[in-house]
């Protein structure tokens, strides 16, 4: 199960449309600094070379190559270049349409990850550098697919470093909430017993699941459950009949819904999803052969 944390925001920029405002390739000189107080968007900041000392609200933290780091709009921020030469990084600033939503609370994920793949991060950034110049009818979808890509990455690395991570309370309490839903995905799950879990009433935990999730409670389980049911269709060979029982949903609605959601059949997305599998293993076994 992926960390709590991960999973909310996640689900944040997967419901709420995330919008490129800036994006740049700079060398910034000896000494130079940048400090905001009151900007309404996301920071995306990947050293390439040269070190700088970032405050977040009080807290000191040394900026390092290799690193992509995720600061938070509305919170003060200051960036020093400390090195004797240029501080060489690849930027973004981003918002999240109705981002005025978001809960007040901030996520407990990392300031930064470690770059798996360099060459690739520094690319999408030059990819958004490039596309905004551009008058291309595309360019926005190209730098939005930029921005989802380096987001993923960092998703992705953050649940490597979450185990020192200190979870909020408030956060807690959602966990559980989450957990509760995966655990009875099966039975019919009611809001009393979502909110009985966070112990908040149902009405108001109706609205704060909304502004955490960006979904009602009941459109979140119906995801999950579709979720369940194409991990059991392309890892099982259980009967779609057996898929449906475990995913909490009838025979007859899980076709349907899975038609309207994919395209189609729940047989048809297991025959692709286990033809792809075994063209993995035959790759890999013949990938092997040759290192042999």
């Amino acid at each position: 199960m992926k960390p709590t944390n991960v999973r909310i925001l996640q689900h944040q920029f997967t419901q709420y449309n995330a919008e490129v405002i800036m994006a740049g390739q700079s060398a910034f000189a000896a000494r130079w600094s940048d400090k905001r107080s009151q900007h309404n968007f996301f920071r995306l900041c990947y050293i390439e070379n040269g070190s700088a000392r970032l405050v977040i609200d009080g807290q000191t933290h040394t900026l390092h190559p290799g690193k992509l780091y995720l600061l938070w709009p509305e919170v003060e921020q200051s960036i020093v270049n400390t090195g004797k030469g240029a501080l060489n990084a690849s930027w973004c600033h981003f918002r999240l349409t109705n981002q005025d939503q978001l809960p007040a609370y901030r996520m407990q994920l990392p300031l930064s990850i470690d770059v798996p793949d360099e060459q690739h991060v520094i690319d999408l950034f030059r990819k958004m550098v490039v596309s905004q110049a551009s008058l291309n009818l595309s360019k926005q979808l190209v730098m939005h697919a930029a921005l989802l890509e380096l987001v993923a990455c960092f998703l992705d690395e953050s649940i490597n470093v979450f185990d020192s991570i200190k979870i909020a309370p408030d956060t807690k309490k959602w966990q559980e909430v989450l957990g509760y839903i995966d655990e009875n995905l099966h039975r019919n799950i009611q809001i009393e017993e979502l909110a009985k879990v966070a112990y908040l009433h149902p009405n108001y935990f109706i609205t704060a699941f909304r502004s955490l999730m960006g979904c009602s409670p009941i459109q979140y389980v119906t995801e999950q459950r579709l979720s369940l049911a194409k991990q059991l269709l392309a890892d099982t060979k259980l009967p779609i009949a057996d898929v449906a029982i475990r995913a909490g949903m009838l025979n007859h609605y899980l076709s349907r819904l899975f038609k309207r959601r994919t395209g189609i059949t729940p047989m048809q997305y297991r025959r692709i999803m286990q033809n792809y599998k075994k063209t993995q293993i035959k790759d890999s076994t013949a990938k092997g052969s040759e290192g042999r």
